[in-house]
């Protein structure tokens, strides 16, 4: 929808942005007016007095010089609300976003207007895993393995809490899936450039997978294991199967979701997360506590307050979420060592990294 010379101004949404160019600041407030009243007196005149369409440059234009209009005095007029504010910071992210993307598409030789809007959106947004997706997939075009890696890592790792980001920076599930794809694909070609001479600190390539999720995939992909009880079923799903999954079990509160297939993982129970992280000894405590993972060597060298204290922080997790102390509980003893207590189907997925 394009803007309009209406009232309406703030609700909005800018599509489409095809040109931008940097402009200085041509707000100016009349005396006697606040700075909300000048922006929109401002914009106003830039719409004009027709209920026509503008175009895409003006559309940018007036998002650009909003949102630096409202940083300027958003500390100098409590009028610019933070509302106000973060409305425009949206819509000039926006714009950077679909600017970007209009040159990454239209450009044979990776146009670096592309990778400066992305950058410019990210440093807007930082929690913006789409720009990061976008600038992975430009690098990766570009052959630049590293940087390939950084920010399609950091894009899944942002994809994982993004669902508390503005609409405007997630990325799709299709588009999460081929960053994984890509960012394996990259580990493995890296590996190719490393020195031969000392392979045991890295092991061999054969070891580092190469994931691909297509469509027609061997179900190789992702392990999926379901305990209720003492039953444990394993099986090897799809990703379409993975998401059909996570959905159905949204809102279930006879469901403990225990989801490492990305890079982060975390535990859900009913429609909330708790991130775990993947060296943190709570997620692999929690596995080993329920049979998913076999319980290591070090932990002898562990001691038992130790252990109690980090079981005790992994069950206030657990009680963060939801999950009743007679739902499910995680417990360690002496005599009986890791076990739980408790009546929850257990759902656990991963990736082919953690078979």
């Amino acid at each position: 929808m394009r803007l309009k010379a209406s009232n309406t101004v703030y609700g909005s949404r800018l599509y489409n942005i095809v040109m931008m160019r940097r402009r200085p600041n041509e707000i100016v407030i009349p005396d006697g007016k606040t700075a909300e009243e000048a922006l929109q007196i401002w914009i106003d005149n830039q719409l004009g007095s027709d209920d026509q369409d503008i175009s895409t440059e003006k559309e940018f234009s007036i998002s650009q010089c909003a949102y630096n209009f409202c940083v300027r005095y958003s500390r100098r007029d409590a009028s610019i609300s933070s509302e106000l504010l973060n409305y425009w910071k949206r819509a000039y992210v926006r714009a950077l976003m679909e600017r970007g993307l209009t040159f990454k598409r239209d450009s044979a030789d990776l146009s670096p207007v592309a990778h400066e809007d992305f950058l410019r959106a990210l440093k807007v947004i930082p929690e913006n895993p789409l720009a990061c997706y976008r600038l992975g997939h430009l690098m990766y075009k570009k052959e630049n393995l590293g940087e390939t890696i950084a920010y399609f890592a950091r894009a899944l790792d942002l994809s994982l809490k993004q669902q508390n980001y503005p609409e405007i920076v997630r990325m799709s599930n299709l588009q999460t899936q081929y960053a994984q794809e890509l960012l394996s694909n990259s580990i493995k070609q890296l590996y190719e450039f490393l020195p031969k001479d000392d392979d045991s600190k890295i092991g061999p390539l054969e070891q580092i997978p190469i994931v691909t999720f297509s469509e027609d995939d061997e179900r190789t992909s992702l392990f999926y294991t379901k305990i209720v009880g003492r039953k444990k079923e394993e099986e090897r799903i799809g990703m379409s199967e993975y998401y059909e999954k996570l959905d159905e079990l949204e809102g279930d509160s006879e469901a403990l979701v225990i989801d490492r297939l990305l890079l982060n993982p975390y535990v859900r129970y009913m429609t909330k997360d708790q991130p775990l992280d993947e060296n943190h000894k709570k997620l692999h405590y929690l596995l080993y506590c329920l049979g998913l993972e076999e319980t290591e060597e070090e932990l002898r060298l562990v001691s038992y307050d130790s252990i109690r204290a980090t079981i005790s922080r992994l069950n206030q997790n657990l009680r963060s979420l939801g999950v009743s102390e007679d739902k499910f509980r995680v417990r360690y003893t002496l005599a009986e060592k890791f076990h739980t207590s408790g009546q929850i189907d257990i759902h656990y997925f991963r990736s082919i990294y953690y078979i």
